[in-house]
């Protein structure tokens, strides 16, 4: 009897733990290595310094990567982590949302949308690009959510250095490009496997 009550006991315990992997065994496979979803140095023009990359990040998933550097005295962040989830993602992106684009983080104006964006020109399944005059100057952010992918990136808008919003969104656009070449190609191979 003591045997039977284990043995139920050992199975609940295995349907607990498979229940708190919250599914990650049906993320779909992707091929490309999340530094991959970073932009490399020959995205940048001339005189861009990127820093070093950090993979994974500290207190975040193993497939996280950020990079930081400098276009000529602009000082550009680029955050990627991959979720086990969309539902995840999505949660992250509405939380950036709510932080990034704090009217309080401003010095003075609000955030606005740069004028030649057109947020359904991008591939992500949601994103949100703005900028704003904060303490250290004009700064422009983007996130994005490409599903159980989230990317933050920004850059301090220094005019006289050359760094512009079409500067800023020259980028966006790229990082755009790699995120779904990524997903899509994964989806490609996926489809493959499966005919």
């Amino acid at each position: 009897m003591n045997r039977i009550l284990y043995i139920f006991a050992f199975f609940g315990l295995l349907l607990i733990l498979a229940s708190c992997t919250g599914g990650s065994t049906n993320r779909p496979e992707r091929i490309c290595p999340i530094t991959e979803l970073l932009l490399q140095q020959s995205d940048y023009p001339d005189g861009t310094h990127l820093g070093e990359i950090i993979s994974p990040v500290a207190e975040q998933p193993v497939e996280s990567a950020d990079q930081s550097g400098n276009y000529l005295g602009s000082l550009i962040f680029q955050n990627v982590i991959r979720y086990i989830s969309e539902d995840k993602a999505s949660e992250r992106y509405d939380e950036w949302k709510r932080i990034a684009f704090k009217k309080s983080s401003l010095k003075t104006g609000s955030w606005e949308v740069p004028s030649i964006v057109t947020m359904n020109d991008f591939s992500a399944n949601r994103i949100y690009i703005a900028c704003g005059y904060t303490d250290t100057g004009n700064v422009c952010r983007m996130i994005g959510q490409y599903e159980e992918y989230f990317v933050y990136y920004f850059v301090h808008i220094l005019p006289e250095y050359g760094a512009s919003q079409e500067f800023f969104l020259d980028l966006v656009a790229k990082i755009d490009n790699r995120a779904d070449s990524c997903i899509n190609f994964g989806k490609y191979k996926q489809s493959q496997k499966e005919s």
